[in-house]
């Protein structure tokens, strides 16, 4: 029976000792607050930068203009075209920066009068621009770049308020000689 009594105090003894452990590890597991994922995180942000260059796109969405037919002394301009609806060259400012538009002669428009001349002249009709200055005051073609004339000043390029239209106004020369005639304007775009 001392044996027996051995046995009962050892199976005690082995059975505390393992409820003493599982408690001992519970309680050290909570008291670390354990729970499964870091408790101490940071967060740190990061930038991305650039810089858009200024870009001059001017986009010419009408590139023609009929006047009609004329005869020798006749005048016409781009506000009398069509029944006084008018036929413009029409311009957008695509790029990225404000800009002012030039204009100046591409090709001759008459075989018996070179650029500048009172019988080849542009001018700013209108801008959809409200802080833009138009200047609608017909002036002669100029014959290069280097005398190119201002036709708008700080054309936005807003959407909606970003184009203008530009109008001519030819008197066929008296020496002129009878023939279909066509002289171009380039459109000069600077950043305002």
């Amino acid at each position: 029976m001392a044996e027996d009594i051995s046995n009962k105090a050892l199976a005690v003894l082995l059975v505390v000792a393992i409820v003493i452990s599982v408690v001992g590890t519970w309680s050290v597991i909570r008291s670390a607050k354990i729970t499964g994922y870091a408790t101490n995180v940071t967060t740190q942000t990061g930038t991305a930068s650039l810089t858009v260059t200024g870009n001059l796109i001017i986009d010419l969405t009408d590139t023609t203009i009929d006047l009609g037919n004329l005869e020798i002394a006749d005048t016409n301009r781009s506000e009398n075209v069509d029944g006084g609806v008018g036929d413009f060259f029409e311009a957008e400012n695509d790029g990225s920066v404000d800009m002012d538009v030039k204009a100046y002669n591409g090709t001759e428009l008459w075989d018996t009068a070179s650029t500048p001349t009172e019988y080849w002249m542009v001018y700013c009709n209108s801008t959809t621009d409200a802080g833009a200055t138009c200047n609608e005051t017909y002036g002669p073609v100029p014959a290069d770049s280097t005398s190119a004339v201002t036709l708008i000043e700080s054309l936005g390029n807003t959407a909606g308020s970003r184009s203008f239209k530009a109008g001519v106004n030819v008197s066929v020369p008296l020496l002129e000689g009878s023939g279909s005639k066509s002289g171009s304007v380039i459109f000069l775009a600077l950043q305002a």
